[in-house]
């Protein structure tokens, strides 16, 4: 019997299995990411329950749900209903963007996280985070309107609820990149992804949200949480076990 010799790697090869590898990370989600598979289902039914047609193709009514939702003045005003809100607002997605990209960003990078550090870590990261963005875009925005700057989006910002759990998902994000080899250029990746969007599609105050929690994350398994520093920027695309 003749011996059949090794086929030299192609790039479509190549392609063909990285897609086996990030469909079979996808198809194991649910069952390796409890945490992130229950906030999603909550996120959806809560926002199915209350959405109406909108802007954002389907929004939820801000009046409707503002008890929930988190109010920059409140820090200061009421301190006890923003902590409360701080626990409830990630629940409550105001559009349907903002929810399909949350959805997305947590089966890609949620369900990675919470393979290798547990749901009880991960569900910590995710709303610890939150807590840090929170706090940290009220603060700032406290000390810098109307007194040092007064822009219009800041405006806006100071009037207008928050809500949603984009700022747990950046949190989620470099807690992940926090366990990467080299975590420098992943985290230039996503600096440039968020200045492209609030370049061409936030254009107001989303970004103190959301570089905070990145920040708070990455330092959280960077630093604090015990943990090997072993992923490849494969493994964390794919969620691929560490070598």
């Amino acid at each position: 019997m003749t011996r059949r010799e090794p086929q030299p790697a192609t790039p479509v090869a190549g392609i063909r299995s990285l897609g086996r590898r990030v469909a079979s990370s996808f198809a194991g989600g649910p069952l390796a990411a409890p945490f992130i598979t229950f906030y999603l289902l909550a996120s959806w039914v809560i926002f199915l329950l209350h959405a109406e047609p909108g802007a954002w193709v389907y929004e939820t009514p801000a009046d409707e749900l503002s008890a929930w939702l988190y109010n920059i003045p409140d820090l200061v005003d009421d301190t006890g209903a923003a902590v409360a809100a701080i626990v409830t607002a990630p629940w409550v997605h105001r559009t349907a963007v903002q929810l399909v990209f949350v959805t997305i960003g947590l089966l890609v990078f949620g369900t990675r996280l919470e393979y290798r550090e547990g749901p009880i870590r991960t569900a910590g990261i995710f709303f610890a985070t939150t807590a840090a963005a929170a706090i940290t875009a009220g603060v700032v925005l406290h000390i810098i309107y109307p007194g040092m700057l007064d822009f219009g989006f800041l405006e806006t910002a100071w009037n207008r609820t928050w809500g949603g759990g984009s700022a747990g998902l950046f949190g989620v994000i470099g807690a992940l990149i926090g366990r990467a080899r080299r975590p420098l250029p992943l985290l230039g990746l996503v600096l440039l992804w968020e200045a492209a969007f609030t370049v061409f599609v936030y254009q107001d105050y989303v970004p103190a949200f959301h570089l905070p929690a990145l920040l708070a994350g990455f330092v959280a398994t960077r630093y604090v949480l015990p943990g090997s520093r072993d992923e490849t920027a494969m493994s964390l695309l794919t969620g691929a076990r560490p070598q």
